[in-house]
């Protein structure tokens, strides 16, 4: 064997315990004899090779990178559309709120309005009814109303 094939097998080893493979355990030789005694044999041939990976093209590369980026600036859009989201969802809450106060206040208000007005109606109902005059009055309105509209004298409707 020559210098190149003993290196060439050397590094066929190597690579393969590299890859996990045992490495082949070498027969005993007996002493070879000189090279001009040796008789000529082809040489085997060379095993199968992994297949190589082509280095990257710059548009690959260019591509790669770009993709990237557009994932990067995409998960930036997502937590900026979840943060406006949030800060939405917040200020629609807040405004809720707001006018819930808004409606309670003013429900409040006009609960207030009505039991003034309706103290106020009688009050004025028992002022008419300390005046004779006015007793007899609200006698009169009260027998019109008690009747069906139907049978209540003409001038008498209250629509």
């Amino acid at each position: 064997m020559g210098l190149f094939d003993e290196i060439k097998r050397s590094l066929q080893e190597a690579l393969e315990e590299a890859e996990g493979k045992p490495r082949p355990k070498k027969p005993a030789q007996p002493s070879a004899p000189p090279a001009s005694q040796r008789p000529k044999q082809a040489a085997p041939p060379p095993p199968p090779q992994p297949p190589r990976r082509q280095p990257a093209s710059s548009a690959s590369v260019q591509r790669q990178a770009d993709r990237v980026v557009a994932a990067k600036l995409e998960e930036e859009r997502k937590k900026e559309s979840i943060e406006q989201r949030r800060k939405r969802a917040t200020e629609v809450a807040q405004k809720r709120r707001q006018q819930q106060a808004a409606d309670d206040a003013r429900q409040y208000a006009e609960k207030k309005q009505r039991a003034h007005e309706q103290y106020l109606g009688f009050e004025k109902m028992n002022m008419l009814l300390q005046n004779p005059q006015s007793l007899r009055q609200a006698i009169v309105l009260t027998e019109i109303l008690s009747k069906p509209v139907a049978k209540r004298p003409r001038n008498h409707r209250l629509w």
